[in-house]
């Protein structure tokens, strides 16, 4: 089944309940009417009378004619009546001739998957084990999820529940079930189904909620609004969606993360401070990409040449800083590139300085 949040599954009980208590049929037609004088009441029953009169004539030729229709593919039933006695006129055969308003007129009946115009048993056997081989896939976020980790269906194949359930949300936040009333509890619920069906703007979307960053598709609320509906902390939830998303291909989460990492901020409880993930993570923004990279090749280099960073590289450091300065060439940022040549001959001279250090030793 579809997954709906809670307030929806109670509005839907209540409309089906209130339907099933008030659905009953009035016709006007019965109310009593005041009139002035007796003959305007006759004259008014005559009228209803006409009316219902016409209206039960007509009602009773279209029953009569609807119970008489046939289809293309049916049997031939009609027959002329040959022996003098034919009611047809100019030789078209009637409705009593045809023998339609007969009681044993029967329809061929219909098998499951076979259309009604397909006269091949052969063709009609193909169709329908076609029609029984083909599953209807399930409409449940979990069940879609369980199809991923069995390999039934591609991780990164564009999920339209996801979809379906990321529209839902943003209808839900800009009030369009109910303008007196906005339910940012179904909004959410749907928001976390599209991003759990791998949906990369739900993703943002719902990392930025939890860790307090500003996102486009629900804009009016915040990760305080949404804290009791998450259990345990927010910010590692808000962390996974972001990992997920950053593994999609989405460059600021991925800038995120790097910088996380880097200075030990905004990571939760179950992270702590890792210069070497930052380094990963800086590599991938590169390799995607990134605005200005020459800022990100120099923070790596700098990482690279602190002392209890566990990766202490002078030497790749010096590269890193000449890969910096030519970005920055390209740039047209002069200056950045002259500092970026010089911080490169630096980390040169410290390899040197610790291979004679070594020698000495």
């Amino acid at each position: 089944p579809f997954d709906l949040s809670p307030n929806e599954v109670k509005e839907l009980k209540d409309t089906i309940q209130r339907f099933n208590t008030t659905s009953e049929t009035k016709v006007k037609m019965d109310d009593p009417i005041d009139s002035e004088s007796p003959s305007e009441t006759q004259d008014f029953g005559r009228f209803c009378q006409g009316i219902s009169g016409s209206l039960d004539s007509t009602s009773d030729y279209f029953s009569q004619t609807s119970s008489r229709q046939t289809y293309e593919c049916d049997e031939p039933v009609m027959s002329i009546i040959d022996d003098g006695e034919s009611n047809s006129r100019g030789g078209i055969p009637t409705f009593i001739d045809s023998g339609l308003g007969k009681d044993n007129f029967k329809r061929k009946q219909r098998l499951r998957g076979i259309s009604e115009c397909e006269r091949d048993p052969e063709h009609q056997i193909k169709i329908k084990r076609k029609l029984d081989k083909i599953a209807s896939r399930s409409s449940s976020v979990s069940a879609e999820n369980a199809l991923k980790l069995s390999g039934l269906m591609p991780k990164f194949e564009e999920s339209v529940l996801g979809s379906i359930h990321l529209d839902l949300a943003e209808f839900h936040e800009s009030d369009r079930y109910d303008a007196n009333m906005q339910d940012t509890d179904s909004a959410h619920f749907h928001l976390k189904g599209a991003a759990d069906c791998g949906n990369q703007l739900a993703l943002v979307a719902i990392s930025s909620l939890y860790l307090g960053l500003p996102n486009d598709i629900l804009p009016c609320l915040d990760n305080m609004d949404v804290s009791e509906l998450v259990p345990d902390n927010i910010e590692d939830h808000g962390l996974d969606y972001m990992v997920s998303a950053a593994h999609n291909g989405d460059v600021n989460s991925i800038l995120f993360l790097a910088r996380a990492f880097d200075c030990g901020q905004n990571l939760g409880n179950e992270r702590s401070q890792s210069y070497e993930q930052a380094l990963d993570w800086y590599q991938m923004a590169i390799e995607m990409g990134v605005d200005k990279r020459y800022l990100v090749l120099a923070r790596m280099a700098e990482i690279m040449l602190i002392e209890d960073s566990g990766c202490k590289d002078p030497n790749r450091a010096g590269e890193i800083y000449s890969e910096a300065a030519k970005a920055a060439t390209e740039q047209m940022c002069g200056k950045l590139a002259n500092k970026y040549y010089m911080l490169s001959e630096e980390a040169w001279a410290l390899v040197e300085n610790e291979a004679w250090a070594s020698v000495e030793e």
